[in-house]
């Protein structure tokens, strides 16, 4: 098996003979590589998550020539002191790292090892150290560093048993009250019905190649309030990585990424903002620099809120994160891509609902944490117009799971998805019996007024179901769970009228009557 083991497509070797590792965590290495001597390190790579460290750890107990490992750049995640806290306190009997709520070795590496690297790697703290020009590491003595240990390849956690049920793959929708819920939802159905697929850029490992994915997986949270996030332990990360991950989402600067979304969404085209006044005179962008605080456009000021006070029904409240120049076109130059693409900004009975694109979405690590994110830009442009807030959408056109999260995803909707009783957002169903027939009545959510009867003579042959296909056709149910409720009442009503019992909705039939009638006429 060729080194490096895990994410090799993704890493940059350089010299062997220099014994130094960096992780550059959600800086891009590519950055490092314009700013670093190539002979002053052998492997470099980014470390957005604290389950990378296990992958770092792997990679370098299976070649343990490295001694020094630098963590540098931006650490909006907190895997970066994450891995300082491994390496000063270790891990306790569960395998956790100790000081870190989220941070956990896996099993399969043993503890013998894990001390081992402890050891012998010194890592050294960069973080949030930006200006790397002139750093230098001496290469070992005499040529290629000596290993510490011998190598080892250790086996993989088990991993989930995959199985693709049949379902729809042109869309699903899912709604929720809260984030968490809907993220435990997601990582159900992407498990049960995602289609296997692989990854465009690279893969982990040779064990580890695939994705599960769905197609148009849109997603509505309904509630989750930003005065008081609800995060549970059982999400990938902390409130304190939450604030953490603000600060970068919603920085406007680029500083050392090819993109930042808060550069595209606060500073869109700072870089090319001149050039732009000069080839589009007739625009007079003059008029707008109230809008260009920090250089470029601030499109959430200048697109959503400005003109939602204009007009409110502004059906052009939109903010583009794609250039279509870098990100889209056939010949663009090696650098990433946006996946959050496009916001959208409506108020419909007076509330603000925002609705998110994302051509490619990686579900089980970066969708909770985006979904916060949106939330918070919500909530601002929400106080700004002076109106509540409606509900989040976030389409995923291409919606996955990668192959290495497959059990961390099953383990945490087993343990969490609890299930939920939605309340249908058309209306309520009111079934009732009068004479011989089955009524029902359509009514708004509050109850207070009627949208619609339908009637059927509960005497004649499969009435409910003959029922059951007029309330389909007249689109009054929206949710699985309501018309599964309503299908029951519809059974239970016309059974009622068939064998003379009395039906009133939500109760059970007394079937006891019948037998003791049978009873007293046996007798007689």
């Amino acid at each position: 098996m060729s080194w490096p083991i895990y994410f090799k497509d993704r890493l940059t070797i350089s010299n062997p003979n220099s014994g130094v590792a960096i992780a550059t965590l959600w800086t891009p290495k590519e950055t490092l590589e314009k700013l670093v001597d190539p002979d002053d390190f052998y492997i470099a790579g980014q470390l957005y998550t604290k389950k990378g460290i296990n992958y770092v750890l792997r990679n370098i107990l299976a070649n343990p020539t490295i001694t020094k490992l630098y963590l540098i750049g931006s650490d909006l995640m907190g895997s970066g002191e994450a891995f300082l806290r491994f390496m000063k306190n270790g891990v306790d009997d569960d395998y956790k790292v100790i000081g870190d709520d989220i941070a956990k070795i896996e099993k399969e590496i043993p503890r013998e090892a894990i001390e081992a690297f402890r050891k012998n790697v010194e890592v050294i703290d960069m973080i949030g150290v930006e200006k790397l020009r002139g750093m230098r590491v001496a290469p070992a003595a005499a040529g290629a560093t000596l290993s510490w240990r011998s190598p080892e390849v250790f086996p993989d956690p088990p991993k989930a048993d995959v199985q693709n049920y049949p379902s729809e793959i042109d869309s699903t929708k899912i709604r929720r009250p809260t984030i968490a819920e809907t993220y435990t939802s997601i990582l159900k159905h992407i498990s049960m019905f995602g289609l296997q697929s692989e990854a465009v850029i690279s893969y982990v490992s040779d064990t580890s190649k695939t994705m599960k994915e769905m197609l148009n997986l849109t997603a509505v949270v309904t509630d989750e309030d930003p005065e008081n996030w609800n995060v549970p332990e059982y999400l990938p990360f902390s409130k304190e990585d939450l604030e953490k991950y603000f600060k970068g989402f919603f920085d406007p600067d680029l500083h050392t990424e090819d993109y930042t979304y808060g550069e595209r969404l606060f500073n869109f085209a700072h870089l090319e903002i001149n050039a732009l006044k000069e080839i589009y005179p007739w625009l007079k962008l003059e008029r707008f620099d109230e809008f260009f605080t920090n250089g470029g456009f601030d499109q959430v000021a200048i697109s959503i809120v400005r003109k939602l006070k204009g007009f409110k029904y502004d059906k052009g409240a939109i903010a583009l994160l794609a250039n279509p120049f870098t990100d889209v076109f056939p010949k663009r130059p090696p650098t990433k891509t946006p996946c959050l693409f496009l916001i959208q900004c409506q108020i419909y009975e007076g509330k603000l609902t925002l609705t998110a694109y994302f051509r490619s979405n990686d579900m089980y690590n970066a969708w909770p944490l985006n979904a916060f994110a949106l939330r918070k830009i919500q909530s601002k442009i929400a106080n700004e117009l002076n109106v509540e807030m409606g509900a989040l959408i976030t389409i995923s056109n291409m919606a996955h799971i990668y192959e290495h999260n497959y059990q961390d995803a099953k383990e945490l909707y087993e343990k969490n998805d609890k299930g939920y009783c939605e309340w249908d957002p058309r209306g309520n169903l009111s079934v009732m019996v009068e004479g011989n027939d089955i009524v029902v009545r359509w009514m708004t959510p509050r109850g207070n007024e009627e949208i619609k009867e339908w009637r059927i003579d509960g005497k004649k042959r499969n009435a409910a179901r003959l029922l059951s296909f007029e309330i389909e056709n007249g689109l009054a149910l929206s949710t699985l769970g309501n018309a599964l409720y309503i299908g029951r009442q519809l059974e239970r009503a016309e059974t009622a009228i068939k064998l003379g019992l009395k039906f009133t909705q939500d109760n059970h039939l007394e079937f006891d009557t019948i037998k003791t009638w049978k009873t007293k006429k046996k007798t007689n």
